[in-house]
């Protein structure tokens, strides 16, 4: 999940369109691309594993209500 996330970010302000195969469903990756979509991004797909991103030249500021995030047993430090 993390490396969709920076894939992102990353295309969000890279030259070009970038697509991001078999990547992340999870809802907090659809949350970062409604964020960067609000910041003036143009990204399609995601939540799907096929993440299409058209590269601006700058984001904005937005206000943007962050998800919760479930808890997962992988991610617990005591495990």
């Amino acid at each position: 999940m993390g490396g969709t996330h920076t894939a992102i970010m990353a295309a969000s302000l890279a030259n070009g369109t970038s697509v991001i195969e078999n990547a992340a469903r999870e809802p907090e990756v659809k949350d970062v691309a409604d964020c960067l979509n609000k910041m003036g991004a143009k990204i399609t797909g995601a939540g799907t594993s096929r993440i299409v991103v058209e590269g601006v030249a700058k984001l904005n500021g937005a206000r943007h209500r962050v998800v919760a995030i479930a808890l997962r047993p992988a991610h617990m430090p005591w495990r």
